[in-house]
């Protein structure tokens, strides 16, 4: 099952925004930069900062996959973005 599209846009460049507050558990979230992006993004936890986490420039794409083992899945809630340019959009999708 496939959880629909999302987006994510940064308001402020330097600000990080989540993801979603949504803490159902899933096996893989994927994140796309949108390809119009005039910067980097960045996706990562809540520490995620301009320069650190999963660095994605425009059109690029990647999937984050709970461990096979723990069976806990992993929830939206746990992803933030942040970015270097205000309006930079990041899309999403959770899969089992």
């Amino acid at each position: 099952m496939n959880h629909k599209i999302q987006s994510v846009t940064l308001v402020t460049a330097g600000t990080r925004v989540r993801f979603s507050t949504s803490t159902a558990p899933w096996r893989a979230v994927t994140v796309r930069a949108r390809p119009s992006n005039g910067s980097m993004t960045y996706v990562g936890s809540s520490d995620v900062a301009a320069g650190t986490g999963i660095q994605l420039d425009a059109g690029d794409t990647f999937t984050f996959g709970a461990e096979e083992r723990t069976h806990s899945g992993i929830s939206l809630a746990s992803f933030y973005m942040d970015g270097d340019l205000a309006g930079d959009i990041v899309d999403y999708w959770a899969h089992n």
